[in-house]
């Protein structure tokens, strides 16, 4: 369980710096798209962490249902968080303009989304692998 927690703390740690480098470097001013490998490793923490919720329940379902669970958190991880910026936006936008976290454009939450779903298509994947390989 410790090795678990501590891959998730360090892509948390990465998509943080990514985010610190974007602000400093005035990257997200600039249309660089640092924010696509932040989302996709959030939703691979998402995923992750429904695996493994899987895993230490002694969950046996079909590799379908697991990858499709795993793929469905994710994405609702990546809702949840798209809500969280949503309201940021709304209720306190001088915060949220100030440590850039928001989506103003449909576009760019669809865009945030897919990256969270690409993340956690490659948790199913890497599971597939594992499970494969029996690393």
């Amino acid at each position: 369980m410790k090795s678990k927690c501590s891959l998730i703390v360090i892509l948390v740690v990465i998509i943080l710096l990514l985010h610190i480098a974007g602000i400093i470097f005035n990257l997200y001013e600039k249309k660089v798209r640092i924010d696509i490998p932040q989302h996709i490793l959030s939703g691979a923490i998402f995923g992750l962490i429904w695996f493994w919720l899987l895993e230490s329940n002694a969950q046996n379902f079909s590799k379908s249902l697991t990858g499709i669970s795993i793929v469905s958190f994710a994405v609702l991880g990546s809702l949840i968080w798209e809500f969280f910026e949503f309201a940021l936006w709304n209720f306190a936008p001088i915060l949220a303009k100030n440590i850039q976290l928001y989506s103003p454009r449909v576009g760019e939450l669809l865009g945030d989304m897919l990256s969270g779903l690409t993340g956690g298509i490659a948790i199913v994947l890497y599971t597939m692998y594992k499970k494969a390989v029996k690393v």
